[in-house]
């Protein structure tokens, strides 16, 4: 539809298309990623910590993340979208979860705070899980892509813990 919608940037309502949502949600997330990656250290010394069996090599990490901060935002605008008077739950529990998962990183490398960061992503998975409920609440398919993201915040916890026991 072409009516206005409410967005939520920088806590002022403002009037749009609804295409202009996924621009106000992607551009801001994938920002958070690159700088989170880039101020944490992202990466430096991961090729010569021990890792578990299926580690993915250094560089596919970018790749995967990328791609889930793009479901997410999307994820995000197509909730918005489809109920703007209701979404402020949602958009409360996104900014929760990608403030904690932009955090991540910084207690994993910058840190090596590796037995924090893994209970720091237990929380993490939690505030990702409302956060679906949340999403499938306004829509579903919203709610449904962000099913890689949990798969992968999964894959996370046995791999930070198990670099985590490997390299005491």
């Amino acid at each position: 539809s072409g009516r206005p919608h409410t967005l939520p940037v920088g806590g002022d309502i403002m009037k749009a298309k609804p295409w202009r949502t996924y621009l106000f949600t992607i551009l801001p997330t994938l920002l958070g990623g690159f700088l989170a990656g880039r101020l944490s250290g992202s990466g430096a010394g991961y090729e010569d910590l021990v890792k578990p069996p299926l580690s993915p090599p250094a560089g596919v990490f970018p790749l995967v993340w990328t791609v889930l901060y793009l479901l997410m935002a999307i994820g995000m605008a197509m909730a918005w979208n489809a109920d703007p008077a209701r979404a402020k739950p949602a958009r409360n529990s996104y900014l929760l979860q990608l403030a904690v998962n932009l955090l991540w990183p910084f207690f994993f490398f910058r840190w090596g705070m590796r037995g924090f960061a893994a209970a720091w992503l237990l929380l993490l998975i939690v505030l990702a899980v409302i956060m679906v409920l949340r999403f499938d609440a306004l829509r579903t398919a919203a709610a449904v892509l962000q099913l890689p993201y949990i798969v992968w915040l999964c894959f996370a916890m046995y791999h930070n813990l198990s670099v985590w026991l490997l390299n005491r």
